[in-house]
């Protein structure tokens, strides 16, 4: 059956909402981005199957606009701020052509929703009143590029083995965390809970992961860890 989670072409979702998509999409298939890496979030841990349609969003979500497009909403940009004298001397088209052909190595969402939104986001000095220089830009489109290339690469290198190793390092950190008593990191609705109703809610956090610890390694993890084979 194929999944509807993401559509067949970015373009069928709003432009701004892309990066909100992609990550609602990420999760639905049990990941998150953290530390530079993809991160199951459950014991369903996705095949490379699963992420099929994911891959495919994540590639597209990375395509630049071309570059007519790119003039079109850097005119509105040229037209809506104020410019330095010394840009006087300067062709428009020549100027807007050069930005582009810069701007066409980025997702076209991204630049579209910084490009869109310059006028109507104060920056010190009242910056946003101006054109904006090349490197303002790109400055604040790169960040988000480059985790979400990061991301498409890592979905096209996932595999499932070690995306189980990831997921039950951080269930045996989390483990320990619980055996230790410090409950206020992953069970904050307790902080402000009676003593024994922190006891409680730790112990039933902590079989919890016991319980997807043994669901991920299988039924002999205890055996196997006091040198049973």
């Amino acid at each position: 059956m194929a999944d509807t989670s993401v559509p067949a072409r970015m373009e069928d979702v709003q432009p701004i909402a892309v990066e909100d998509h992609l990550r609602t999409s990420l999760a639905r298939h049990s990941l998150t981005w953290l530390e530079d890496r993809l991160i199951p979030t459950s014991s369903s841990i996705p095949d490379r199957s699963t992420l099929a349609s994911l891959r495919e969003a994540y590639d597209l979500a990375c395509e630049p606009a071309d570059r007519k497009t790119l003039k079109s909403w850097l005119t509105l940009l040229w037209a809506g701020t104020k410019k330095q004298s010394s840009m006087g001397d300067l062709v428009t088209d020549q100027v807007l052509t050069v930005y582009a052909v810069a701007l066409g190595k980025y997702p076209a969402d991204l630049v579209h929703k910084v490009l869109s939104t310059w006028t109507s986001t104060p920056k010190p000095k009242d910056a946003h009143h101006w054109w904006p220089a090349l490197g303002e830009i790109e400055d604040a489109i790169r960040g988000p590029a480059d985790t979400r290339r990061m991301i498409r690469d890592g979905l096209k290198e996932w595999d499932m083995d070690k995306g189980k190793h990831v997921r039950l390092s951080q269930l045996y950190r989390e483990l320990a965390v619980l055996e230790g008593g410090d409950f206020t990191f992953h069970i904050r609705e307790l902080m402000h809970a009676s003593r024994e109703e922190q006891r409680a809610g730790i112990a039933k956090e902590a079989a919890r992961v016991r319980a997807e610890i043994y669901q991920l390694e299988g039924p002999n993890t205890f055996a196997r860890a006091a040198g049973d084979n």
